[in-house]
This record gives C-alpha cells, sequence and structure tokens, in this order.
C-alpha cells in the first residue's frame, strides 16, 4: 500500500488526469490514471469482503478485528 500511495503522490493531480487505453473490462477504451487506480483500490476491497465472510462462516476471527 505504502508503494502504490507513493507512485499516486508522484504522479500528482496531473498525472491521475492523463489519459491511456484501457482493456480490462469492456474492450478497448481510454481513462484516466485516476481511474485505473480507483478500479484496483475497489476491486482489492471487494476481496477483503469476502475473506472476511470466510472468516466469519467458519466461525474465526479475521485478523483485522483481534485485539493487538
Amino acid at each position: 500500500m505504502a508503494a502504490g500511495a507513493k507512485v499516486i503522490q508522484e504522479q500528482g493531480d496531473a498525472g491521475l488526469d492523463k489519459t491511456q487505453p484501457f482493456g480490462w473490462e469492456t474492450g478497448r477504451h481510454v481513462v484516466r490514471n485516476s481511474y485505473i487506480w480507483l478500479s484496483g483500490i475497489e476491486h482489492s476491497s471487494e476481496h477483503f469482503g469476502q475473506l472476511l465472510v470466510y472468516y466469519r462462516a467458519n466461525n474465526l476471527v479475521p485478523p483485522e478485528s483481534r485485539p493487538r
């Protein structure tokens, strides 16, 4: 996460506003770099949420919920 945050900070607003070809979802089209970052972040959070469901369904406490 720290490495990704560093890249986003280095790109700045101008870098995030640049466009590039992107064919991940619906074929070939052009999107802003900010959209690519947001898509990746949201996709990761969906995986994290699914892991929480698996933990809870198996009567386990997710690591993020454990006392430190």
